[in-house]
Formats: C-alpha cells, sequence, structure tokens
C-alpha cells in the first residue's frame, strides 16, 4: 500500500491541477528564502475571472481577516470563512502579517506583493514554534518557508492560478521526513480545498458582476418576480426587468446633490452622475426581483420597498455589491463599507417585521407635482391594509418634513464621521 501511494497516488496529488511546464518553470519567490528548495508540491486552478476579481480575495486572508477559504474547522478554528468581498481588507504592504491560527505570533508575513501577479507569505519559525526574523540571523534548527501565489491573465477574462513556493529545513535530514509524512499529506488536503473554494467563491461574484455590469437583469421581460404574491392591485405600478434604466435614472437624478448620496458620497461632480447612477443601477436590479419597487407609469417617482423578512441583497450581489463599491470609490470604499454596516446596524435594531422604504425619489424634471406625495401614500395605504409598520433613513434634513406628513416619527441618528447626518424614523401601524 505505501509503494502504491508512493508510485501512483503521490505523484498526482502534489501536482493537482498544474501543468507539466507550471511544474518546471520559473516560480517567482526563490530569493526570499536561502539555500531553499522548490516545495514539492504545485497546485493550479483555472479561474473564469480576470485577475483583477481574484486578487482582492487573496489579499484579505488571515484568521482575523477573511479567514483562509479551507478546511475552516481546521484552519480557521471552526470560523467561516468569508463569502464575500471586504474593503476594509484590502490594503496590505510587505511586512504586514496575517494571524494564521487566533495568535499574532502564529502568523504569515508579507514577503512578495505584486498586485494581481503575485502574492508570497512568509514563515520563519524555530521548531519550537517560536518564530524568528531571518533578518536578523536564523537558529541552530529553524523552518523557513514561503508560500506563493501567482495569477496569470488568460484569453477570454479567466486567470490561471499557481501556488507553489520555496522551504528551507534545518537540520537538512530532518528534510525528508517532516515533507513526505507531514508537510505534504496536510498542505494537499488544504490547499485543494482552498483552490476549489476561491474558484467558487470568484466566480459566482464575477458572474454577477458580468451580469451588473451591462448585461439584462435576470428577470422575466413583462414580469416581477418575487417572495411575497400581493393581493388587490396597489396604485401606481411594479418596476420590470423593462424599467431598469428608467428607475435608475429617476433616483440618480434625485439623488444628484443629496447630501449623503450625491455630494458626500460623489463630490467630484465631473464623474458624479454616471458613478451615482452606476450605485442606483446595482440597487434598482436587487430590487426589481419583487414587485414592491413601485413607480409611477413614466418613472417620474419611484418608490424601493423591501417586504418583511426579504434581504436587500442575495448572497452573490452581497459579492458584487463588494467589487462595485472597490470600483467606484477605491480608496474610499472601506469608508462606504463602514457607513453602509452602520445602515444595516440601525435597520438591525427594527426587531418588529415591517416594509423598509430604502430609496424614495422623484426626478428633478418633476419635482413639486406632488407625483411622489402621492405615490408613498398609495403604497402606504396598502401597507396600513395589512396593519404593517414602516421604516425608513432620510439622508437629506429637508425631506424629514414630508415624511413626518406621511405619519414617520424620529427615531436615531448616525453617520459617516465629519460627514452629514442620516436621520431613521418609524411609522407605526394603522
Amino acid at each position: 500500500m505505501i509503494a502504491t501511494y508512493a508510485l501512483c497516488v503521490r505523484p498526482r496529488l502534489v501536482r493537482l491541477g498544474a501543468t507539466d511546464e507550471e511544474l518546471h518553470q520559473p516560480f517567482p519567490g526563490a530569493e526570499l528564502i536561502p539555500d531553499s528548495e522548490r516545495a514539492s508540491a504545485t497546485m493550479a486552478v483555472t479561474i473564469d475571472a480576470p485577475p483583477a476579481s481574484v486578487w482582492p480575495w487573496l489579499v484579505q486572508m488571515g484568521y482575523d481577516r477573511a479567514g483562509w477559504y479551507s478546511w475552516d474547522i481546521l484552519d480557521n478554528l471552526g470560523k467561516p470563512s468569508a463569502e464575500r468581498i471586504h474593503p476594509e481588507w484590502q490594503e496590505i504592504q510587505l511586512g504586514d502579517r496575517l494571524t494564521a491560527m487566533g495568535e499574532e505570533r502564529d502568523s504569515w508575513e508579507v514577503a512578495a506583493l505584486e498586485p494581481e501577479r503575485f502574492l508570497g507569505l512568509r514563515a520563519s519559525v524555530d521548531l519550537r514554534g517560536r518564530p524568528f526574523d531571518p533578518r536578523t540571523g536564523h537558529p541552530a534548527s529553524y523552518s523557513d518557508a514561503l508560500w506563493g501565489f501567482m495569477l496569470s491573465e488568460l484569453p477570454g477574462e479567466r486567470t490561471r492560478l499557481v501556488v507553489s513556493g520555496y522551504s528551507a529545513l534545518r537540520p537538512r535530514w530532518l528534510f525528508p521526513l517532516v515533507n513526505y509524512l507531514v508537510y505534504e499529506p496536510t498542505h494537499v488536503i488544504m490547499q485543494a480545498r482552498q483552490l476549489a473554494n476561491l474558484k467558487r467563491r470568484v466566480e459566482r461574484g464575477e458572474s454577477t458582476r458580468r451580469q451588473l455590469a451591462g448585461r439584462e437583469p435576470d428577470v422575466p421581460r413583462g414580469q416581477t418576480g418575487g417572495q411575497r404574491p400581493m393581493t388587490g392591485k396597489p396604485d401606481g405600478r411594479a418596476a420590470t426587468g423593462d424599467d431598469v434604466r428608467a428607475v435608475a435614472t429617476c433616483l440618480t437624478s434625485a439623488f444628484y446633490e443629496d447630501p449623503v448620496w450625491g455630494l458626500w458620497a460623489f463630490p467630484d461632480e465631473a464623474s458624479r452622475a454616471q458613478r451615482l447612477f452606476e450605485l442606483m443601477r446595482f440597487f434598482t436590479l436587487a430590487g426589481v426581483r419583487h414587485p414592491w419597487l413601485r413607480m409611477t407609469d413614466g418613472g417620474e417617482a419611484v418608490a424601493l420597498w423591501l417586504p418583511p423578512g426579504v434581504p436587500e441583497f442575495t448572497p452573490e450581489e452581497e459579492i458584487a455589491f463588494g467589487l462595485l463599491l472597490e470600483s467606484l470609490f477605491g480608496e474610499r470604499a472601506g469608508e462606504l463599507a463602514a457607513l453602509f454596516e452602520q445602515f444595516d446596524a440601525h435597520h438591525a435594531g427594527c426587531t418588529e417585521p415591517h416594509y423598509y422604504l430604502s430609496l424614495w425619489a422623484t426626478h428633478r424634471d418633476h419635482a413639486g407635482h406632488g407625483l411622489g406625495t402621492a405615490l408613498i401614500r398609495e403604497n402606504l395605504a396598502r401597507i396600513d391594509s395589512e396593519r404593517m409598520p414602516a421604516y425608513l433613513e432620510s439622508t437629506n434634513p429637508a425631506n424629514i418634513p414630508r415624511y413626518e406628513a406621511a405619519g414617520f416619527r424620529r427615531r436615531g441618528e448616525f453617520g459617516p464621521q465629519d460627514g452629514p447626518v442620516i436621520t431613521t424614523m418609524w411609522r407605526e401601524a394603522r
């Protein structure tokens, strides 16, 4: 059995997914581990997404960050690895340490960093598991290893991800024993799982991103879909896949000078309209799944409601939303993600089932004619017939009297640091 494993099974496992060329071509990072040997395991996977979509998943790795995407019970103390990109974990630099298993001393140092091309993580420990700084010398007995992730762009917006590395173990006679009996069996199992999970996560997010970047929304034309069927016919009408552009245009016009979504989020007026439209288009695509994205016939006014128990985004949309924030806000993506977390935290405080008015807008060309107010009153009449309360956040103080006239009362306040105030409001069931 040992001979069968050594001759037939092991050679396939340690090169899982890798081609002959990938096994023998130069791999980055050899100079970082002096007097080292190429890792005996080189594994690879093709991901249906460009390197720019794969890279964010790699740089957010770490126990106290997104996890390692492998067997969480074994390498993340049972904490589930992230299922989306987190903007707040996208900034790493050479010398940063990514915690491995809950203790800071058990960590990987960022030793090589070439964005969207190569990430090299280094672990230097003595044989008692204590870390040392290889720049100041080596103990008599030690392990010094580089874990590398090399990305190559393929035709068709695809990525070839090759994982390999280098290691030095002293005393040298320990290398065969540790490598074949300890390192290889555990590494192959963990690495195969990581590559499979990375591929699944990245491709799921990329599929949604491609759909939302210009493809038709996944909603049958002339239908609204939805989890909560409506009895009777509420006034106005539900938006369909044909209305996505009109709804997003109305929202962009209405929020163009909004203190939060206009002036604070997009201070550059030259690019504000296009970037705000992309944000509003995302919310529209997510909201058009159910019949509570309401609009006037010509799209002059819109109201995006979420019925009780309906999440704003699907898991796939959560991933795509993180990518959108990176695209729209760049270095400010973490700041915007933190603000959305505040929205979620305050909304989570409403434990009673309710309708949530996520967005309400009247196109500026049609403001002052009472269209938006009439639409909301019609919607609220339907909600009142179900004896349900309602919740919203006002990002513009000028709109608060309008909400109060509709029966909403102020509940709390929050907002970005040194930024505009956002007011939460609640309307009791009637």
